[in-house]
Formats: structure tokens, sequence, C-alpha cells
């Protein structure tokens, strides 16, 4: 088992390469906890591939369906059959994410239909939206980890708001980063 240096709190190198820690959020994707043979739960590495979306929509469709407000919705309104599900929610992310184009279909419409059953409120989406930060910051950390979290803030508010077509929703403005130097 290779030696961690710490460099910093909750931070180390392994074999000459900085890694990922939880508190830090570095993005380091050389370095894998499964190539290195480090099992410290605290050293995450960013979304790379299709595998690691896979391992992340398992991790938060366990908890959605275990969710007093979002497992009745899954389970009992949609009856969803996450073994069916997840090829579909792993092509979306994919293509999200990495931009494959593996997802062809059409999520707002999903969420009509359910919505026509059951209503989805704010707090649907609000919870939705906090366990997927919560299962992404758990799981990963990096540039694609942020970029999973953004698309869905931005996904949940853009269906809630075209749900609702509710002018007091929240609008998420998004602003150019001003470039120095």
């Amino acid at each position: 088992m290779p030696e961690v240096e710490v460099i910093g709190e909750g931070c180390g190198v392994i074999d000459g390469r900085v890694v990922a820690c939880a508190n830090q959020r570095r993005l380091v994707p050389e370095c894998r906890p499964e190539e290195t043979h480090v099992s410290d739960p605290a050293i995450l590495y960013d979304i790379e591939d299709r595998e690691d979306i896979a391992a992340l929509v398992e991790a938060f469709y366990t908890r959605a369906f275990a969710d007093p407000l979002l497992g009745p919705i899954f389970i009992d309104v949609a009856k969803m059959d996450l073994a069916a599900h997840m090829p579909i929610m792993c092509d979306f992310w994919e293509t999200v994410l990495f931009q494959t184009g593996a997802y062809r279909r059409n999520a707002f419409m999903v969420h009509l239909q359910l919505h026509q059953m059951e209503p989805l409120t704010k707090v649907h989406f609000q919870r939705w939206e906090d366990l997927w930060h919560e299962t992404v910051d758990e799981m990963f950390a990096g540039e694609k980890a942020i970029l999973a979290k953004v698309n869905a803030s931005r996904i949940a508010n853009s269906i809630h708001r075209r749900l609702h077509r509710s002018e007091d929703f929240e609008v998420m403005h998004i602003q150019p980063r001003r470039v120095v130097g």
C-alpha cells in the first residue's frame, strides 16, 4: 500500500500526486482511491465517466426512495422501476456532464405527467436538489462534480418554473466571469 504524505489538513500526496480530500474539494482526476488502494473515504476524485455517473445515480436514488417526502412520489405515484430507470438517468447525466447526446427524451414531459398525478411543489424540488448535492459532495470533488450540482439546480428550477408558470420562483442569473489580467 502506498504511503500517504500529509501536505495540509485533510490533504496529502500519494506516489507524488496530490489527492482530493473532502474538506478541500480539489480536482485531481489522475488519482483514484481504487488505483492507489487507499480506503480513506475522505479522499475524493472527480466524476470521470459513465461508471462514476452510475454510482452517483444509484446512491442518489437509494436516498430518494428512502426519503419520507420523495420516496412516496417515486414508489407510489411514479411506480418507478429503478433497474429500468437507471440506464435512462445515466444517459441523462452523461449527456449533461459530457455532452454525449445519449439522452434523447423529454425530461420535462415526464415531470409534467407526474405533476398531473401528484402536484410537485417547490418543497419537492428543493428536497431533490438537496439530496443530489449531498450525494455528489459525499462521493466526488472537482469540476464535473460542481457542474453536476449547478446543472441539477438549473434543471430543478427550470422544471418547477415551467410546471407552475410562476413569476415568483427564484430565477438563477448566470453572469460571465470577469477575466483578470
